[in-house]
């Protein structure tokens, strides 16, 4: 019985340590920061960490935004939302998840451990938002 029980732990043990952090589960919760934004007119704006982020909670379908951009320029046009608490929600048709913040489109999105990416271009500015970990 005692065997067993250490075989138990042991194979237990392996599989444990065998995990890695590409092992974990895609998912939208958290915190992303906006990385950059790419418009229509080919112009890539960068923003450093701390610029923007979004915090997503999808236990109560919650963002909270915080926006630091204090420019009238580019910058704060293709930040995005304001800071601030709203609501969201995902329409997923056929494959393309499109975020909801509000009610109002946002684009259609995809993401992976480490990037979200958020495309409008449906939207008249057609802006791609890439956020980061």
């Amino acid at each position: 019985m005692t065997k067993i029980k250490f075989y138990i732990v042991f194979i237990l043990t392996f599989l444990l340590a065998s995990c890695s952090s590409d092992d974990a589960m895609e998912t939208l919760e958290g915190t992303w920061k906006l990385k950059n934004a790419t418009v229509p007119e080919g112009a890539n704006i960068q923003y450093t960490d701390g610029e923007v982020s979004w915090t997503f909670s999808q236990d109560n379908q919650r963002l909270t935004v915080q926006n630091n951009i204090m420019t009238a320029g580019p910058e704060n046009i293709f930040s995005g939302l304001p800071s601030g608490s709203y609501t969201f929600y995902i329409n997923n048709d056929n494959g393309n998840k499109t975020l909801y913040v509000e009610g109002i489109d946002q684009g259609i999105f995809a993401y992976t451990d480490a990037n979200l990416v958020i495309n409008s271009e449906a939207d008249a500015n057609g802006v791609i938002k890439v956020f980061g970990r």
